[in-house]
């Protein structure tokens, strides 16, 4: 996580344009590839990054898929 953390990644609020979100996802996705990020880390370091209504859906998301019994991914 603190190396992750070292390249400033921006949080992700959820309000924002789809242009935005877009940027957002290739930005943490660089991120991931520079520091060559296992798969299995991947997830929580994206939701540690959400906040506010992002990361409200997030956790109603979660809970959908895990009543589910759906992989969270």
């Amino acid at each position: 996580m603190e190396d992750f953390l070292k390249h400033h990644p921006v949080k992700f609020n959820g309000k924002t344009s789809p242009d935005a979100v877009d940027q957002w996802l290739k930005d943490i996705k660089r991120i991931f590839d520079a520091k060559m990020c296992p798969t299995q880390s991947k997830l929580a370091f994206l939701v540690y990054m959400l906040t506010r209504e992002a990361e409200h859906w997030w956790i109603s998301m979660k809970s959908i898929m895990e009543e589910r019994e759906e992989p969270v991914t």
